[in-house]
């Protein structure tokens, strides 16, 4: 009973290519704004006025003008305009010293800034407001799978469409928000998307991340926690794949956006395909403890987007051995929270950086439309809100218990 024979009867279901329209609710009911309530952004304050530190540069040879800053939740940036004739190379030495006579928590140069005659001065923060969700939620509106990364350093709020992207690896020593910001990304859909559009695939080889979610309609199967169980899950969705191109091809489209266009001209009396999302909290664990994990992951990294079936890859351990080149060449968007050494950051980003961010949800994302490194603090999703969302939807629930 339990996970596997939901996963068997997963397995069946998955080889008649079919919906769960004819056992779930006609009308989903959405969660109200005002499960919100209380869930709003936080201002940002410069830390420093841009006069006082054009005047330190000055004092060390660096004569400039300093715009006026643009504050975001870790840090504040200051756009630097140099009045002399004077190497960037001048003030990366000079901004130590800089530092420590201004008496600030961190500085450092971002280089110059694109389109501009003028360097990039990043400063930190004492302390990091909390970033919550509904401050995420206008930018996350028209995504197909809305993924809040968080607000920059320029206080603008960042997301992407994981339906895009297509596949997501995150990762982050414990402490560092990476658990936070995936729960941030699984509330982001119950609080925007009905399970006709989203539902998700979840395995948590802790034990301790995603039970919270059991029950609601959000969820293609049961919350797997055993390895050899998961092993199997990540076989059934392959095969789920397998059978989702036979049913897009048959009518002669290559991915889901063009089937479901097809269906919503009136073609077919098939159901619309929804978006899948196999969400793994740990990958080292599975990996090292079966090897065979590897090889369902990287096949469905390679081929699942045109079936509506996206990755979201967690670590805590970003060496080689976990995320291998193959994985790595398949999920092109990247998130990093802080990790032990700029080794680990090359293996998530292909760069240095992510070893030197600060306290929790403090991150560097990479990916399509996002070619350089950028760096935001994630919104952090407490458990009262995951609460009242799973409230809202476990009462509409009436696929899982199916297989139950």
């Amino acid at each position: 009973m339990g996970i596997l024979k939901s996963i068997q009867g997963m397995f069946d279901w998955a080889a008649g290519v079919r919906n769960f329209n004819d056992v779930r609710f006609i009308d989903w009911k959405m969660p109200p704004a005002k499960l919100l309530s209380g869930d709003s952004a936080s201002g940002f304050d410069a830390v420093l006025h841009p006069l006082a530190l054009e005047m330190e540069l000055e004092k060390f040879g660096f004569p400039c003008r300093v715009g006026e800053p643009q504050a975001g939740p870790s840090s504040t940036l200051y756009e630097v305009k140099p009045t002399g004739i004077t190497s960037i190379k001048v003030l990366d030495k000079i901004l130590p010293d800089v530092g420590l006579r201004l008496g600030l928590f961190g500085i450092q140069s971002k280089g110059a800034l694109p389109g501009k005659q003028a360097i990039g001065v990043e400063i930190e923060r004492g302390s990091t407001p909390t970033i919550q969700l509904a401050a995420m939620a206008s930018s996350m509106e028209d995504h197909a799978i809305p993924v809040p990364i968080g607000v920059q350093p320029n206080g603008k709020a960042l997301s992407i469409d994981l339906a895009k992207a297509p596949h997501l690896l995150v990762a982050g020593s414990t402490g560092t928000g990476k658990s936070v910001f995936i729960n941030s990304l699984i509330s982001s859909s119950l609080l925007l998307r009905d399970p006709d559009q989203v539902q998700f695939v979840l395995i948590d080889p802790k034990m301790v991340e995603f039970n919270r979610y059991a029950g609601i309609p959000h969820l293609l199967m049961n919350v797997i926690t055993e390895v050899d169980s998961a092993v199997y899950a990540l076989s059934v969705m392959e095969r789920f794949m397998d059978d989702r191109f036979k049913e897009i091809s048959k009518v002669g489209c290559s991915n889901i956006t063009e089937y479901n266009s097809y269906l919503a001209r009136g073609n077919s009396s098939e159901p619309f395909l929804n978006r899948v999302v196999i969400i793994i909290d740990e990958f080292a664990d599975l990996i090292m403890q079966n090897k065979n994990v590897e090889q369902p992951v990287v096949r469905i990294a390679q081929k699942a987007r045109a079936a509506g079936i996206h990755l979201v890859i967690g670590t805590q351990r970003p060496v080689v051995k976990v995320v291998t080149g193959l994985i790595k060449a398949n999920v092109p968007a990247r998130v990093s929270f802080r990790v032990p050494s700029s080794i680990d950051s090359r293996v998530v980003l292909d760069e240095k950086g992510a070893e030197h961010l600060g306290g929790p949800g403090d991150l560097l994302v990479k990916g399509p439309g996002i070619f350089k490194a950028t760096r935001a603090q994630a919104p952090y999703v407490d458990t009262d809100l995951v609460e009242r969302l799973v409230a809202h939807w476990r009462p509409q629930d009436a696929f899982l218990n199916r297989y139950n």
